[in-house]
């Protein structure tokens, strides 16, 4: 039997549901299930030309889903997630993850790891692993992200690649969701 999720409804209906002890892993393992498409969230993209947008599909005190939107060759900040895990899924363009060690002393940052993310694939973050910067590495294609965090993250520290200095900043959204995402109730049939 297939479990894949091909569904925003059907993935906030598996999210909203996880209960239990090992939360973690539940959610883990709903976010590997994903496959969602652009045709499925298409509708719920915003795009600016000057920074990527970060849009908010679902927050609860356990979870948080954001749809990222990147122009060709935006990137993020260098960052920590805050002690929060972090799943990235790729549902257009590609996508470079670089990783870096946590600065121990001022200098330039030391990247340890620089994959290259394709559509329809998965990357997973936290703390321990390193911090992190993605971008979008087309020059002329746009890229699209689902990312999940367990718990939200709301405050992250930022980190000049080139002193290892860091500042902490507080996340906001782009205000693109539909009502039905946000309030928690769903108004698609679920597939």
């Amino acid at each position: 039997m297939d479990k894949s999720i091909i569904s925003m409804s059907k993935l906030l209906l598996k999210l909203d549901s996880i209960s239990g002890n090992n939360k973690v892993m539940v959610f883990a393992s709903r976010i590997h299930q994903v496959k969602i498409g652009k045709e499925e969230i298409e509708n719920y993209c915003i795009w600016n030309k000057s920074g990527l947008t970060r849009n908010y599909l679902r927050k609860t005190e356990e979870y948080e889903l954001l749809l990222l939107c990147w122009e060709p060759g935006q990137r993020s900040s260098i960052h920590d997630h805050n002690g929060q895990r972090g799943w990235c899924y790729v549902i257009e363009g590609t996508i470079r993850e670089e990783q870096f060690e946590f600065p121990k002393i001022p200098g330039k940052m030391k990247l340890i790891n620089n994959p290259f993310l394709k559509q329809g694939e998965l990357a997973h973050i936290r703390d321990d692993i390193g911090l992190h910067r993605l971008s979008n590495v087309s020059d002329d294609e746009r890229a699209i992200t689902l990312h999940l965090y367990v718990k939200p993250l709301e405050r992250v520290n930022v980190f000049n690649e080139f002193t290892g200095t860091m500042r902490e900043i507080t996340l906001e959204y782009d205000p693109i969701a539909p009502d039905s995402y946000r309030d928690g109730s769903i108004s698609e049939q679920v597939r």
